[in-house]
């Protein structure tokens, strides 16, 4: 990662994966001098809205990860049933 330099800016109609579906997904990518930076993201989620930021640097002694995420109007039934579980049941307003 420190001799890597790349810059990407990503709008992404629907992802899917096994376990989560996001739409309207759209992010920052900055990759250089040993930091990784996810900023800022946001996107659709189980019918709710996220936003939030992710950087990881290796170019200290000791690696740091920081993360900062807000999900709002998640309905969390939804969310648990595309994980394959019924535990739950609710909306966050």
């Amino acid at each position: 990662m420190r001799s890597f330099d790349l810059a990407l800016d990503w709008q992404i109609h629907h992802a899917e994966t096994s376990v989560i579906d996001l739409d309207e997904v759209t992010l920052k990518v900055q990759l250089g001098d040993g930091l990784f930076s996810l900023a800022p993201f946001s996107g659709t989620l189980s019918g709710g809205t996220m936003e939030g930021s992710l950087e990881i640097d290796v170019g200290g002694l000791i690696p740091t990860l920081s993360m900062e995420a807000t999900i709002r109007g998640l309905d969390y039934e939804q969310w648990v049933e595309s994980l394959g579980a019924e535990i739950c049941a609710g909306a966050n307003r």
